[in-house]
């Protein structure tokens, strides 16, 4: 007999805990298990009713505090903090269908931000966390203000930003990085547009989107990041190698004079002519799915 067999007990008197007294039976103990399991699942079914609940009753406060004005009369607001769950896996274009940022009506143009919404774009974002890249590519003055304005376009483009005065070819038409946000994971950038949403709008959220782009190397550590300006050299149109006019002269300048952060007028400009830029030189459109979006 092997010696875990003389440790078996008879089935009418099983073995006790050290005081004579009999453990539970096998049975009992299965059906208390199977019971706790039961429970468990119950009460997990009740927390999904509950968060489902909580869910409709939040939304349905913030479309009381819509204005019914907006959207046609529909109701498309999500309480923030269940609206910050729904959207932490989305891709780019998911958050732009959250957003309904298709949906925008085109032939409309659209308002040109405010100093006062600029600002509030950079408050949400130091709210959150949001800091600088330390960089040394770029030679701006603290105080540089570059001679553009913003206004709308004549050719079917919407917003764009015009020369304020005649600028002459080789001089600075914007630089520094005060203006400049930085995100460094998927879920900071969406927590970003979230936050936008809430204090502002839907719009204002779309615009954050469009006009963010990743750049690589960025800073001293070299990092991949995504990054928007929040100020009016987002409303820059592309005018690619041909039309555009402000860039780095690369013929006439090192890289480092002309700087990450800096761009300078390619050719005279004249007052109230559109400024544009190439896009192919800082977009990489491949890159966002390194950011889960």
């Amino acid at each position: 007999m092997s010696s875990c067999s003389s440790d078996h007990t008879s089935p009418k008197k099983r073995r006790g805990n050290g005081d004579g007294s009999s453990v539970i039976p096998n049975r009992r103990l299965k059906i208390i298990v199977l019971t706790l399991h039961l429970f468990l699942a119950f009460l997990t079914q009740l927390q999904l009713l509950l968060l489902a609940y909580a869910q409709e009753n939040l939304d349905s406060q913030a479309c009381n505090n819509e204005q019914p004005s907006e959207n046609n009369g529909e109701c498309t607001n999500t309480h923030p903090i269940l609206k910050s769950k729904q959207t932490q896996s989305m891709t780019l274009r998911q958050l732009q269908t959250h957003y309904q940022c298709q949906t925008s009506n085109s032939s409309v143009p659209r308002p040109l931000p405010t100093p006062q919404h600029w600002q509030t774009l950079r408050t949400i974002y130091r709210s959150l966390g949001g800091t600088t890249v330390e960089h040394d590519e770029t030679n701006t003055p603290e105080d540089f203000i570059p001679p553009t304005r913003s206004g709308q376009t004549t050719d079917g483009k919407g917003r764009g930003i015009f020369a304020a005065k005649d600028i002459r070819k080789g001089e600075r038409t914007y630089g520094g990085k005060k203006n400049f946000a930085f995100f460094s994971t998927g879920n900071e950038f969406r927590n970003y547009v979230d936050e936008v949403a809430n204090q502002l709008s839907n719009d204002a959220a779309c615009d954050i989107m469009m006009w963010a782009w990743v750049q690589p190397l960025m800073g001293d550590d070299y990092e991949t990041l995504i990054v928007v300006v929040l100020d009016n050299n987002s409303l820059m149109n592309d005018g690619g190698e041909e039309l555009a006019n402000t860039g780095c002269l690369e013929e006439e300048m090192s890289e480092y004079e002309c700087g990450m952060f800096d761009e300078y007028a390619l050719r005279d400009i004249r007052e109230g002519e559109e400024i544009l830029c190439d896009y192919d030189r800082f977009e990489h459109r491949s890159l966002w799915k390194e950011f889960g979006l």
